[in-house]
């Protein structure tokens, strides 16, 4: 199995299946209004690139991003939704990702939309 292959069931390991749909967008945000959940995020990791995709309560997922992460030994990043979904290049690397997961647990919010409160992610 490749290192792709691998990162990819691990991904969806943690986080469930690729293309994962929570539903309404409006209804979702509306029942879990401090989180900062992405729809159509965007998964990268390390030198691997585009992992997973989907939609992604990242408040409720951060533990399985920091396991992700440090089960790859490897940076971990979502891009917001729309950010780079249609430019395959971008979407492979972190530059401009919303949040960032170091190998080692450490959370970069690089997003105005989403603030670390203790240890918990929250919506801005």
């Amino acid at each position: 199995m490749s290192d792709f292959e691998a990162a990819c069931n691990e991904a969806e390991r943690l986080l469930g299946a690729q293309g994962t749909i929570l539903g309404s967008k409006v209804t979702y945000r509306d029942d879990h209004p401090t989180d900062l959940v992405i729809f159509n995020a965007l998964v990268g990791a390390g030198s691997i690139g585009l992992i997973w995709r989907g939609d992604l309560n990242v408040s409720k997922r951060l533990v399985a991003l920091r396991s992700l992460a440090a089960k790859l030994d490897s940076e971990v990043w979502v891009h917001l939704e729309n950010h780079a979904n249609f430019d395959r290049a971008a979407a492979n690397k972190p530059q401009g990702a919303g949040v960032r997961i170091s190998p080692k647990g450490a959370v970069l919010v690089a997003s105005s939309r989403a603030t670390m409160v203790g240890e918990k992610l929250v919506r801005a």
